[in-house]
């Protein structure tokens, strides 16, 4: 509730830059992408299983047999919020997209759709395997890793870094340490996503954490991600969004 009551709509806000991202952006279609919604049916009908080994907060150390049709279930992102991805790639023309955290590689898709270069990264072997299959054809480069181990590589090898969507782990010190590392390499026109900021305390501690940066110059909070963007000009204003 107390989102809620912190939250405003577009006619609450006076900064051309984030009216413009509303109403082309977060009050877009949720309708979806046909071929790839279809290909998130047949994940959650997937009976088969796979060792699945997950790095992320909320889970434990190890390997575990796990369905398909639970992965999908449980990690891949939403129709509304992958259509919210994808019109924000379009509507700042972003070229160049790093991935944290491919799951079965449906969010990668949809990013890669909007016209973006996509390095998704994944730590699951048998999770990387299933996310090349089911959209390498699309050019997405799946990246099989660590986060700690092949971030820096990939940042390095990156022409630019227009966005970033931080997903995949869930812990308040990785997450601050990611965006801590990715200071160094963004430009005024980058964009930093963080899925799940009210995942739990550590997240959203994560998060305030965050918006404390100077270069910051705009955050909007859409409760099930977070935004940050550094374009001059701005005024370093904090809104809560109704999406």
């Amino acid at each position: 509730m107390s989102y809620f009551r912190r939250s405003v709509d577009r006619y609450g806000v006076h900064s051309p830059f984030l009216f413009d991202l509303i109403e082309n952006v977060f009050r877009g279609s949720r309708r979806g992408i046909q071929p790839l919604e279809s290909i998130r049916q047949e994940l959650l009908k997937d009976n088969r299983f796979i060792e699945l080994r997950d790095y992320g907060a909320g889970s434990s150390s190890g390997k575990k047999m796990t369905k398909i049709s639970d992965i999908a279930r449980h990690s891949l992102s939403s129709r509304a919020q992958c259509m919210l991805l994808h019109r924000l790639i379009s509507h700042l023309d972003i070229k160049n997209v790093l991935e944290f955290g491919s799951s079965l590689g449906l969010s990668s898709a949809y990013m890669a759709s909007s016209g973006a270069d996509v390095i998704s990264m994944e730590g699951s072997s048998a999770v990387h395997k299933l996310a090349e299959e089911n959209f390498g054809t699309m050019g997405i480069d799946f990246r099989l890793g660590t986060f700690d181990d092949i971030l820096n590589g990939i940042l390095a090898e990156m022409p630019s870094l227009d966005m970033a969507f931080i997903d995949g782990n869930h812990r308040r010190e990785s997450t601050i340490d990611y965006f801590n590392v990715l200071l160094d390499h963004i430009s005024e026109k980058s964009v930093l996503v963080f899925d799940d900021i009210h995942w739990s305390r550590g997240m959203e501690e994560a998060w305030h954490e965050i918006l404390k940066n100077d270069n910051i110059t705009l955050s909007v909070d859409l409760f099930w991600c977070g935004m940050v963007f550094f374009r001059p000009g701005l005024s370093g204003e904090h809104f809560t969004i109704r999406y």
